[in-house]
């Protein structure tokens, strides 16, 4: 299945929080779904979603570490727009 969602990590006052985000919409009750793409040296994680481009494991051991910080202050990341 092709993931729906990604994630990101952030940073507010200090702590981390991982945010997930729509690629598109999603149906009620559909399952959320994104590539974890945790960084592991250990051993490879097996995936089975069976989407065709998979590349086969849930962590990244060979990739560099690869981050997107966003950097929001917290009345913003709660700010509504009209």
């Amino acid at each position: 299945m092709q993931p729906n969602c990604y994630s990101r990590v952030i940073s507010v006052l200090g702590d981390e929080h991982i945010i997930i985000f729509a690629k598109r919409d999603i149906d009620p009750w559909e399952e959320l779904t994104y590539d974890y793409r945790f960084v592991s040296n250990e051993q490879r994680l097996p995936c089975y979603c069976g989407f065709p481009k998979c590349r086969g494991v849930v962590n990244d051991v060979e990739a560099e570490v690869q981050s997107t910080k966003i950097r929001v202050t917290r009345s913003e990341l709660f700010q509504q727009k009209d």
